[in-house]
């Protein structure tokens, strides 16, 4: 059974003369711990579809169903909002250059979830070990970071509420070639260490 299923998937932007299809009619299914690659030209759609699937943009029509059942005016709740996460394109613009590491990871978890402080200082610390860096970390800006580390922390934010489906909207085509390689291994062990389902725009 499909975890994410898309039907029929419409969006437009604009009316009459001005309407212009960023989406038009896509069906997808993604199974719990699964990759499924989304694959087209600059402009075509993709990351829209993704801002769609996470409930960023609203669709035009058509239907997403998460575990058999519609999200239709569900995806502003915390439940659905915590087990659908996404990853931006470009971590320096995704991640507020102000806000120091520690209070980035654990900012989801405040709004999403009833932890306490105890608690989500310790899923911060397991997330952080997880996307291979150290507590050091905490108290950096993004702007202390390297492109590879901003998007490690872009990626331990988006698992920080244990998600379900996480979009990587091109995770790597902003990086260096030699920190790539990194990323994507990082990413499959993520996803055989916790079955975490992706949705690879590229």
């Amino acid at each position: 059974m499909a975890l994410l299923e898309i039907k029929n998937l419409r969006k437009t932007f604009g009316h009459g003369k001005s309407e212009v299809s960023a989406v038009r009619g896509v069906d997808l299914e993604l199974a719990a711990g699964e990759t499924v690659g989304l694959v087209g030209e600059s402009g075509c759609g993709k990351t829209t579809l993704g801002r769609v699937v996470v409930g960023l943009t609203p669709p035009t029509s058509g239907q997403i169903l998460f575990d058999g059942n519609s999200l239709d005016g569900k995806l502003a709740t915390p439940e659905y909002r915590r087990r659908l996460q996404m990853v931006f394109q470009h971590p320096a613009q995704s991640l507020n250059r102000r806000m120091k590491v520690g209070r980035t990871l654990s900012e989801p978890l405040e709004l999403l979830s009833d932890a306490d402080a105890d608690s989500i200082r310790g899923r911060v610390d397991e997330v952080l070990r997880l996307v291979g860096l150290g507590p050091d970390f905490l108290e950096r800006t993004p702007r202390q970071m390297s492109g590879g580390q901003q998007q490690r922390i872009a990626i331990a934010r988006a698992l920080m509420p244990d998600p379900d489906v996480v979009v990587l909207d091109e995770p790597t085509s902003s990086l260096d070639q030699s920190v790539r390689g990194r990323i994507i291994a990082l990413l499959r062990s993520i996803q055989q260490e916790r079955n975490v389902a992706y949705l690879f725009i590229s």
